[in-house]
């Protein structure tokens, strides 16, 4: 009885083993038939790109939005037509280019007030007369408390900024240097450095 109910299992599990193997090559057959339809043929030919080979073609527009080009700037991008722009140049009013160390004297008279109290004054002739702070104190007007330049009152150029890249309204830097006339009528009281105009200062030639 034993025998009989052992053989029928191993009957019935063999029958099963059967079944299954012919179902997975059923479903082979199939996947190899429909291989070639639109659906499958369209996975097996797709092809992904790769967003670093992607050739992106950006517009005269975006190129030159200021914006992109600090973009591409920060990210260390650059093309042919950053590596071909070179600076203006900055001329006054006697069409001669401002550069870095030429001297240059005032066209008018300006009024420098981040000077401080030691330069703060004006020029009777060519002689600096300073404010008497002990005398006049806290009475001086928020006008007088500054150095007022005389025209022609010279200094060196420091640094000229390119007004195409930064739209500076002041882009000429210039260094007054105390006890240095440089050629001219007047010896500034104190070392200071100022932004000015380009119609400011003119360069001595």
């Amino acid at each position: 009885m034993c025998f009989l109910e052992s053989f029928q299992f191993n009957t019935r599990t063999l029958h099963c083993l059967i079944l299954y193997i012919m179902a997975f090559l059923c479903a082979l057959s199939f996947i190899s038939d429909t291989s070639s339809c639109n659906g499958f043929s369209l996975l097996h030919s797709y092809k992904p790109v790769h967003p670093i080979h992607r050739d992106v073609s950006l517009t005269a527009e975006y190129q030159s939005n200021p914006t992109f080009k600090i973009m591409r700037s920060s990210l260390g991008m650059s093309d042919a037509s950053d590596e071909s722009t070179t600076p203006s140049k900055l001329m006054d009013m006697n069409n001669v280019e401002f550069t870095q160390g030429c001297t240059v004297q005032t066209t008018k008279e300006i009024k420098a007030f981040h000077v401080g109290k030691k330069g703060s004054g004006t020029y009777n002739g060519n002689t600096f007369v300073p404010i008497d702070w002990d005398k006049e104190g806290d009475d001086v007007p928020r006008e007088k408390k500054c150095l007022v330049m005389p025209k022609g009152f010279r200094g060196v150029v420091n640094r000229v900024y390119d007004v195409n890249d930064l739209d500076a309204s002041l882009p000429v830097l210039v260094k007054f240097v105390a006890g240095d006339s440089m050629g001219g009528e007047f010896e500034p009281p104190v070392s200071f450095l100022m932004h000015l105009e380009e119609s400011e200062v003119e360069v001595v030639v």
